[in-house]
């Protein structure tokens, strides 16, 4: 198996933005570099090429990001795992072009020809700054207790499932967001919170890490969030991508009721 060159940013494109926090973990844990930056850009290591993975920019998907890679670095040792960091709407598109293998994304639901596995389930919960009044309060919180909050949002561009099932929860609710303000990233979410300018509803995942000035509390309900799920292109399937999807349904199944 080789990967596909165009995954990756081409020569003469401007340099690649540095890779985030849990892109970096992966490194650390894998003690491989999936992209080598140069002047150009990034570029695949040229040994073991093999396994095109895309994460998503929200750092909460690092864990899920990790285990999945650990496990296929232990299966394909001498397959390099190759990042690219794209938001679930780009992501959907690379796929649909045979540009990747695989996707990990926040889709909502498959969209021939994709197809998507979850990878288990997510909740809502609320992001408060560590001395707002309503941590006086038992938990969890009902969602309504929120109404009159600032929230932040991530743009629908970046993934129009997660943004449409936000707004309908507020709705059902009994309110429509007020004062929303776009944020392009979880991080981008906390750091708005951490500031006082608001609240934020974000998924369960966030909470495990644990950024200063801010203190999480489970929603009444629970009230589910789109879960993080793997994703592949059924018409472009590649030997990479099957194997990806098996292993993925062996180390994410869910336990039986």
């Amino acid at each position: 198996m080789s990967a596909i060159p165009s995954a990756l940013p081409r020569k003469g494109n401007s340099a690649a933005p540095p890779l985030a926090a849990p892109v970096q973990a992966l490194e650390a844990e894998l003690g491989v570099k999936p992209l080598e930056r140069t002047c150009e850009g990034a570029r695949a290591r040229r040994a073991g090429e093999a396994l095109p993975l895309l994460a998503r920019r929200q750092a909460e998907d690092a864990g899920t990001l990790q285990a999945l890679a650990h496990e296929l670095r232990a299966e394909r040792p001498e397959a390099a795992i190759i990042v690219r960091e794209l938001d679930t709407t780009d992501a959907l598109e690379a796929l649909r072009r045979g540009e990747v293998d695989i996707a990990l994304l926040r889709p909502g639901r498959d969209r021939p020809p994709g197809r998507v596995l979850p990878l288990g389930e997510d909740h809502l919960v609320a992001a408060l700054p560590e001395d707002h009044p309503l941590l006086a309060q038992p938990a969890p919180l009902p969602l309504a207790a929120l109404m009159e909050e600032p929230l932040p949002f991530l743009p629908r561009a970046i993934s129009p499932a997660c943004f449409d099932s936000l707004v309908a929860a507020c709705r059902a609710a009994g309110f429509g967001p007020r004062g929303v303000r776009e944020a392009g990233s979880a991080m981008a979410q906390l750091s708005f919170v951490a500031s006082r300018l608001g609240v934020a509803l974000v998924s369960s995942g966030t909470a495990r890490m644990h950024p200063a000035g801010v203190v999480f509390r489970p929603l009444h309900g629970p009230i589910r969030a789109v879960s993080v799920a793997l994703g592949w292109n059924e018409e472009r399937q590649s030997e990479a991508a099957c194997g990806a999807v098996a292993l993925a349904g062996r180390v994410f199944a869910r336990p039986p009721h």
